[in-house]
């Protein structure tokens, strides 16, 4: 028996496709959405979803120990909520407008502010006495756990709701808006209005420091920035389509999940220079939120019920009996690069199959077909010279990308020619 994970890059990119290794609890209530979660271990925690007891719908919590085989209830009427959060297992706070807290894990529970301006609609702990809520063109904090809030937004704001919330300590947060990305160090004393790369609607923010940080939007949009948003990387995965991605969450400066209103989930673990594809739009659900716990667990929520959860990273080993696809698949970067006119391109296989190995040019027409023929396993290489493959012989200086295809493993890189 051979083990295999299905990887796949699509051409002209650093997109990759794993068969999906996430697996769907039992919806406590299908008829619902799950809004929100929170994750203490992977284990044990919370998720926030609604509930009917006829003829009303009540707010409905519930609780897991066990990695979401079972689960606890409590259900709150009336009230609503779309978001919330736990400074430890027992105080807690959420919100849609009107702020509930408990200080022992929703047995009882105060209703100590209601913001009637914004309707805040997003909650978050900075530390135990510090909190922020965001919602149409509001910030409120509050420093006392709870107790009482304050408005703390600047003025000249557009008018759209804070959909995104990063609170790092009890003075640091990151705010973002469908086109407005706000920063405090001073806990809302001063904001830092931080220009967005580019005009699309934005999502969510997810800082794990103060420089390092994503923001993700519209059309499948991913922005990486390792200096406070003075600059931007895009990463946005290819093709990309009109799918959003609704939440992000990042464990560190090298692990981060992704989610979209469309149902699908990306991964990446190198910060971002790939984006693995664990479930294309249309797999799941309008998916809400997500919590990435350790490199393996994470968790994932949304319409209709729907409650995800993965413990292998969001990859899948098959065991069957066909050849293995392993990391013993390789395609090595060309040398050398820069190149003119001759590189070389490795690449290596670990079973006889049929192998094609094809030049690109950045519109996606093919350039050169360098292999395309059975191959025994091992290494190989071939030599790409300019001049003499058809179109390749009227080349100038740009980048280029090479794809690999051997059974069903694809890979692609990037060379530069200079002439």
């Amino acid at each position: 028996m051979k083990k295999k994970c299905l990887i796949f890059i699509l051409a002209l990119s650093s997109y990759l496709f794993c068969q999906g290794g996430w697996q769907i609890l039992e919806p406590i209530d299908s008829s619902h959405n799950v809004w929100d979660l929170h994750f203490f271990s992977p284990d044990s925690g919370w998720i926030l979803s609604n509930t009917t007891i006829d003829p009303f719908t009540h707010l409905l919590l519930a609780f897991t120990v066990n990695g979401g085989d079972s689960w606890d209830t409590t259900t709150i009427f009336p009230s609503a909520a779309q978001s919330f959060d736990f400074y430890d297992t027992k105080l807690s706070m959420l919100i849609l407008g009107s702020i509930r807290r408990t200080e022992d894990g929703w047995k009882t529970w105060t209703k100590p502010f209601v913001d009637t301006i914004g309707l805040a609609s997003k909650i978050k702990f900075g530390s135990r006495t510090h909190a922020y809520a965001v919602g149409l063109q509001t910030i409120i904090k509050t420093t006392d756990s709870g107790f009482t809030w304050e408005y703390v937004q600047p003025d000249s704001l557009l008018r759209e709701r804070f959909l995104g919330l990063s609170v790092l300590d009890s003075i640091t947060l990151y705010t973002i808006s469908s086109h407005q990305l706000l920063f405090t160090s001073d806990g809302g004393k001063n904001w830092k209005f931080i220009p967005l790369p580019e005009e699309v609607r934005f999502t969510d923010v997810n800082f794990v420091n103060k420089n390092y940080g994503w923001i993700t939007g519209t059309y499948m949009r991913i922005y990486l920035t390792t200096d406070g948003g003075e600059t931007w990387i895009k990463q946005t995965p290819f093709p990309y389509n009109s799918d959003a991605f609704y939440s992000i969450d990042a464990l560190d400066t090298l692990n981060a999940v992704t989610v979209s209103n469309g149902g699908s989930i990306y991964w990446t673990s190198d910060g971002g220079k790939h984006w693995v594809q664990q479930a294309p739009s249309g797999k799941y659900k309008f998916l809400r939120n997500v919590q990435i716990l350790s490199e393996k667990v994470a968790y994932a929520v949304g319409d209709k019920g729907t409650i995800l959860k993965t413990t292998t990273g969001g990859v899948t080993w098959v065991n069957d009996n066909s050849d293995a696809i392993s990391k013993v698949f390789a395609l090595f970067q060309n040398y050398p690069n820069p190149f003119n006119p001759v590189t070389t391109i490795k690449y290596t296989i670990p079973t006889t199959t049929v192998v094609t190995l094809k030049v690109y040019d950045v519109l996606g027409s093919e350039i050169a077909t360098l292999v395309n023929e059975e191959k025994p396993a091992g290494t190989h290489s071939v030599n790409f010279s300019v001049g003499s493959f058809g179109a390749a012989s009227n080349l100038t200086s740009g980048v280029y990308f090479y794809q690999l295809k051997a059974g069903r493993f694809v890979e692609t890189k990037k060379m530069i020619l200079l002439r």
